[in-house]
């Protein structure tokens, strides 16, 4: 998704879809609205998760604990 470094929060939401993918952001306020749209319109998605702020190694270890359970 390196590529999407710039995209805005539709366009990253747009992108997770189109690959099947939840989305995984810090972006709490903003992609609540976004996932609300969603519902309202009935689009599907894949979920977004939201992480706290924490160094990427430890975000991607607790992804694998919740992937693992």
């Amino acid at each position: 998704m390196q590529d999407n470094l710039h995209a805005s929060d539709e366009e990253q939401m747009a992108y997770a879809v189109s690959q099947g993918r939840t989305l995984v952001t810090h972006n709490r306020t903003d992609f609540e609205e976004l996932i609300q749209a969603y519902f309202d319109s009935e689009q599907m998605h894949y979920g977004v998760i939201y992480a706290v702020r924490r160094p990427p190694q430890e975000i991607a270890q607790r992804l694998l604990e919740i992937l693992n359970k």
